[in-house]
This record gives structure tokens, sequence and C-alpha cells, in this order.
């Protein structure tokens, strides 16, 4: 006979058995020797549960058996939630999901089981293309169960947290998908990078440790500031109930900081929610360090082991991957806790999305940028600026966002943030990047290519587009007037807009290149955009379909109290 204890609220499991049985426990997956113990220590998970029961199934009592039966009963309901054998109960919410959304929504609370009194907790991965809404499902299991998420912890790249907590500009996921009584329950605690000068560490471990007072709160911060201190010692003495990982990937590299660190956290974490559009961007073994967080009862705790049972090695001392084998046990296993959907396969989706990237820049560009933009406000208000002129001034400005001026290089903030949101695609995944300037189509060719992606190009100067249309090329960087009429991008259903012209037709234009019929799936449109910038002013344009500079300079001229706007500029806007 095995025996089993289950300490600490439920969250680990103890396993005591004899000398003799050693192998057997190492082999479930998950566990590890704790000599204080004299005991195999699990975490306790549906997939844990599993496993042992078929391991020990004929050596444990029968109290035990029925407590593991019922966590691992989680795996097989969830399973058909995701086969359409399982009625569906749908989230309150301020919007309609989709049907996909609700089948997320019903796997994940299933398999956390929240509506049980008591859980143990565990992990899931809602694993959907770009556009299929995944976060809003992380939003519906909050606000639905506000009673089992008090302190809830998102992390995300740094150019998404204002998707999620939103700002002035940018209408929150909370803001857009929770109900009025939900919204007025949270409190949403936005973090863009912490200092690293100890002056500055005290006050923001204050600021976070103020959060601990709220009965409930939501704190939002990127992959790079997560694992640094003060805010990695507060996340560890705060007790979250809940992780989101949105873009799980980003700790993919089990000896990154960043995996190590969320590994560490999830120990202490009841709850834990990896959303990701591309589980392995690069190859099979991409998957391990996301599921060492949501559940070491899947792979294990040991890279080294997981590699070994997936991919073939050889090379300079064996340390190079040659192959993958075993692909389809990955699979198999993977989806115990995960469920895929498809932009293509997934029918009620809008055509294409739209939605904002953000960036701040550095000390550098944002002392250049104000310099010039308060001498074209001196100028406006002294009336020295005619509608000839002005045009060459907000370019010069436009420059600065991104990171040149004069064809002189002053700063790569919005190169880190192109950087950042490829990412987030597969390498193969084909992809048109918009941008207006020279430089900028520069900058985009040595992103794509530092990722290992094969680069093309739409300009004045070259033209690869049907390189990219058959296939040669994954990037095909384009400046704006050359993505007008007659051009089919349909090969792709992303686009990024490195940077914007100042014609709402070139505009309007472009965005038809890959929206037009021949296009059989849903994509997406994302801007780059620098916070506090004329870029902002662009977008707005945009939205209201009025022409570029025409709009811009009357929000210049707005901005501007008590001034009246000269005749020949109020004529041309």
């Amino acid at each position: 006979m095995v025996q089993f204890d289950f300490p600490e609220g439920e969250r680990t499991i103890l396993l005591r058995a004899h000398y003799d049985q050693k192998d057997r426990c190492a082999a479930v997956p998950g566990g590890r020797w704790v000599p204080k113990e004299r005991a195999w220590e699990y975490l306790f998970t549906p997939t844990t549960a599993s496993g042992l029961l078929q391991s020990f199934s004929n050596q444990m009592n029968d109290k035990d058996r029925q407590k593991l039966q019922s966590i691992a009963t989680r795996l097989s309901i969830a399973q058909s939630v995701k086969n359409g054998q399982y009625v569906l109960a749908s989230p309150i919410s301020n919007t309609a999901p989709w049907h996909h959304q609700v089948v997320c929504y019903n796997m994940a609370r299933e398999l956390l089981g929240l509506d049980e009194k008591d859980t143990c907790g565990g992990g899931v991965m809602l694993a959907l293309d770009m556009g299929c809404g995944k976060s809003r499902c992380a939003v519906d299991l909050i606000c639905n169960y506000p009673d089992k998420f008090k302190k809830v912890l998102i992390v995300c790249p740094v150019s998404v947290i204002d998707v999620w907590a939103g700002n002035n500009i940018i209408s929150g996921q909370f803001d857009q998908h929770a109900t009025e009584d939900q919204r007025n329950k949270l409190v949403i605690h936005p973090v863009k990078g912490v200092s690293v000068e100890k002056k500055t560490k005290a006050a923001e471990m204050a600021r976070f440790q103020a959060l601990n007072a709220r009965k409930q709160f939501i704190c939002v911060i990127n992959y790079e500031s997560a694992w640094r201190e003060p805010f990695a010692k507060w996340a560890h003495d705060v007790g979250f109930d809940l992780i989101v990982l949105d873009e799980s990937h980003r700790i993919k590299t089990p000896s990154g900081k960043a995996s190590k660190f969320f590994a560490s956290l999830a120990k202490t974490t009841k709850y834990r929610l990896a959303l990701t559009g591309t589980p392995c961007p690069h190859a099979p073994l991409d998957i391990y360090g996301q599921y060492r967080f949501l559940d070491p009862g899947v792979f294990g705790t040991s890279f080294t082991k997981f590699r070994s049972n997936f991919a073939v090695m050889g090379g300079f001392q064996g340390h190079q991957v040659l192959s993958y084998r075993n692909t389809e046990m990955l699979h198999n296993k993977m989806f115990l806790l995960a469920h895929r959907v498809m932009s293509k396969d997934v029918f009620d989706l809008p055509p294409f999305q739209s939605e904002i990237r953000t960036c701040t820049l550095s000390k550098d560009e944002r002392d250049l940028y104000n310099q010039m933009n308060e001498n074209f406000c001196v100028e406006i208000k002294n009336n020295l600026v005619t509608a000839s002129n002005a045009l060459v001034k907000l370019l010069r400005l436009q420059e600065i966002t991104s990171g040149y001026l004069d064809k002189q290089h002053i700063g790569d903030s919005k190169r880190k943030l192109l950087a950042d949101v490829l990412e987030d695609f597969d390498v193969k995944e084909p992809i048109i990047i918009f941008a207006r300037f020279t430089n900028d189509l520069k900058v985009v060719k040595e992103i794509a290519e530092s990722q290992g992606r094969t680069y093309g190009e739409l300009s004045g100067n070259c033209n690869d587009l049907s390189q990219w249309q058959n296939g040669d090329k994954d990037v095909l960087g384009v400046q704006i007037k050359s993505g007008r009429e007659g051009v089919d991008f349909t090969r792709a259903r992303y686009s990024i807009y490195y940077s914007l012209g100042f014609s709402l037709g070139d505009y309007e234009q472009s965005i038809k290149r890959l929206d037009r019929p021949g296009q059989s799936r849903s994509g997406m449109y994302i801007h780059l955009l620098a916070e506090d910038t004329i870029d902002f002013k662009v977008m707005d344009a945009l939205k209201k379909k009025q022409e570029i500079v025409e709009s811009v300079l009357k929000q210049y001229y707005d901005e501007i109290p008590d001034f009246d706007i000269p005749e020949d500029i109020a004529a041309s806007i």
C-alpha cells in the first residue's frame, strides 16, 4: 500500500511509498523527492491525479482513490466540452461572446474546478489565433468568478498593457466586455516597467503593497519587468489567486529568467491560465516552458528528460536538435489542458479587426520630439505656419517617432515594439508591414531577418511582390504608396503599420489589399504608435475618416486656448 497526504489547502500531494517503488514514483511527471517529509511531492492537478491513478490505483485506499478520481475526471469533462458533448453555460458579460469563446470559458472552468466549493486549481492553455478573442475569455473567467479570483496578475508584452488596462485612447478589455456591475468591483493597476534605481525601489514597493489592502485587484505588467525587483519579491509575497500569461510563448525558453520566475511563482498560485496564438512558434520544444508553469504533471520538471523524449540530438557534443520524434504523443499530452482555435475554422469572426500597440519614446527621443513640437506650437501662435510648411513640420515629428531625424538614428523605441509584436507570430506566417520612410523599411528588414524570417520589399526601389506571393519570402515590407490599387496581398491575413502616411486614400487602399475577394480568412491590422505623439493624432483622423494633414492641424489649433485659426489655414482645414 502507498499513503497519500493532501496538505496546504490541497495544492500539493505527498506520496509515501516503499523504497522499491521509487522508480514508479519518479515516473509520474512533476514529482520531486522531499527528504524532510520522506515523501514524493506533486502539484495537485487533474493530470497528476490521473498519472497517480494509473500507477498506484491498486495500492491506495478507497478514500484516496475517490479523491484522485474526482479531480482526474475533469480531463474527460474538458474533452467533452471541446467535442460538443456538453451543455455550455454562457458567461455574464457586456458583449455577446462567440461560440468558440463560450467553449473556452466552459473548458477552463471545468478543468480548474471553479464551480466546486473546494478545488485544487490547475492550469489551462487557450491557444487561439490572433483576432479570435483569447483575452476576452480571460475577462469572462475573472469577472464571473470574483470569489475565486480576488488577486489577479496579468502578464503581457509591454505594447499590450493598454489593450488590457485601457487609456484615454484605447478601450481596455474589461471596459469592453465586463458589465457595469463587474467593472465597479475591479481595480486595475497597470505597471509599465519597474525602476532599477535604489532611490525609487522603496516607493515602488510601497505602491505595490498598497494593493494588498484591497479585496480584489488586477495587476497588469510586462514580461521584462515581472521578474525584476521590487515587483518580483512582492509577487511572491502577495499570493495571487490567478496568473494570466498573455502570449505565453514568451516563456518558451526554460533557462530564461522570465520562464524560471513564473515556474517558481506557479507553485504558490492556485490557478494558471496561458493565452497564445502560437504555442510552438519555432519548434515543438517551445511548449515545455509554458507547461512547466501551467502544470508540471504533463511534461515533468526536467527539460533534459523532456527533450530526450521528443527530440533527436546530435551534432557537436550531442547538443544540437537534429529532428523531432513522438510528436503525436506530445500533441495529445499538450491538449489535455489546451484548446486550439484556428481563425480559418471559426466562421462567425468579423473579416478583419484593428488593434493598436504602443511604445514609450526614450528620453533622447522624447527630448528631441518635445523641442520640435514646442517650436511648432510657437510658430502657430506667432502665425508663422502656412499650409505648405506645416506638412514639413509634421513629417519631421513623425520621423522622430520612428527613431530617425534627417536620416540620423536617434532611438529604438518603435524598432523594439516591432520586434516585440513580430515575436508573437509563427516565423513562417506571411506578414505585410507597411511603412512610410525608407529608413523605416530598413528597420523592418533588420528586425525580420534577425528573427529568422525571409524579407522582401515593395517600394519605389524594389519589387519582391511575386517572390512573396509565391511563398519565397515571409515578410513583405511595403511603402504605403506602393501598396495601393491593383496589388494583391491576400496571402497574408495580418498587416502591421510601422508608420502611417498622410493620405486617407492611400491608407484605405492599403487595407483593401488584404481584405478583398480571394481572402478566405479573418485577420488583423496592427498599428504601432508612439505614446503622446503625432502618431495618435494621425490615428484619430483615420478612425474618423478625415483627411490627415487637415485633421492633425485642427487638433493642434484646438489645443491652443483662445487662439483663432488664421483664415488661410482655416481654408485648408
